[in-house]
C-alpha cells in the first residue's frame, strides 16, 4: 500500500499533535522506532516521506516517545514541565528554565495521560512535588476554581481574594475574572481534544501497533480526560 501524502503533510505541520506524530512514526516503522534517538527519527522520516521535521515537531515526537516508554511523567517534575511546554508547541532550550502555565499544564496532562495512562489501581499516580507545582501555578495565576483536569493540584487553602473581603464589588469582580480564566482553559482543552480526534481520524493507518495506540487513546477520549484518576 502506498504511503499517504497526509503523513508528510502532518509531519511538517507545526499544528500536528504529538500523539499524531507518534502514530505516524509507529505506522511507518513499528515499535522499534521507540528506541531511536530524535535525530534518527527525523532522518528516517525524511528518507521515507521526504518530510523535514520542524523543531517543534521533533520535540513533540521525542517527548511522545518518552511518554510511552517511561513513567517519568508521573515522578520527574522537570520532565513533567518540559512535557507540558512541548505538547503545547514550545521548543525546549536547555539553557533556560521555562515554567509551564496553567493552560499548558492542562493540555500536558490531557495528552500526556492519553499517551501514558496510569495503572488502574493507582489512587494518585503523580508525585507530590508535581501536584504542588500545579497548585503553585494555579495560585500564581489567581485561579481558585480550576478546571477539572487541574483539580488534582495541591493548593493552599487560604482564600487568595481575602484582601478584597471588605469590598464586595471588587471581590465579585476578581472572582469573575478567576472563573473566566478557568472557563477559558476548559474551552481550549475541549478545542484541542476535538482537533486531536480529527487529526487521528484523518490518518490512513496500515500498522497494527499504530492502530492499537489510536484505540487506546480513543478509549481515553471516550472516558473523558478530567483528571488523573479517570484517564486510564
Amino acid at each position: 500500500m502506498p504511503i499517504s501524502p497526509r503523513f508528510r503533510a502532518a509531519v511538517e505541520d507545526t499544528d500536528a499533535y504529538a500523539s499524531v506524530l507518534l502514530v505516524i512514526l509507529l505506522d511507518l516503522f513499528g515499535l522499534e522506532a521507540l528506541e531511536w534517538t530524535p535525530e534518527t527519527m527525523a532522518m528516517e522520516l525524511f528518507d521515507e516521506l521526504g518530510a523535514r521535521l520542524p523543531p517543534e515537531n521533533l520535540a513533540k515526537l521525542s517527548v511522545a516517545s518518552a511518554l510511552v516508554t517511561t513513567d517519568r511523567f508521573y515522578h520527574d517534575l522537570p520532565f513533567f514541565v518540559t512535557v507540558c511546554n512541548v505538547l503545547s508547541g514550545d521548543i525546549p532550550d536547555p539553557r533556560v528554565y521555562d515554567n509551564a502555565d496553567a493552560e499548558e499544564c492542562a493540555w500536558g496532562l490531557a495528552e500526556g495521560l492519553l499517551l501514558s495512562p496510569p495503572e488502574p489501581d493507582q489512587d494518585e499516580p503523580f508525585a507530590e512535588e508535581i501536584l504542588r507545582y500545579l497548585g503553585e501555578t494555579l495560585k500564581w495565576e489567581g485561579i481558585t476554581t480550576p478546571p477539572d483536569i487541574l483539580k488534582i493540584a495541591i493548593v493552599d487553602q487560604a482564600d487568595p481574594l481575602a484582601d478584597f473581603a471588605d469590598d464586595p464589588t471588587m471581590y465579585g469582580a476578581m472572582a469573575d475574572v478567576q472563573t473566566s480564566k478557568s472557563a477559558d482553559i476548559e474551552q481550549s482543552l475541549r478545542g484541542n481534544l476535538t482537533e486531536l480526534v480529527a487529526q487521528l481520524e484523518s490518518l490512513p493507518l496500515r500498522n497494527g501497533d499504530a492502530a492499537q495506540l489510536v484505540q487506546k487513546m480513543r478509549k481515553g477520549l471516550a472516558t473523558g480526560v478530567q483528571g488523573s484518576g479517570n484517564a486510564a
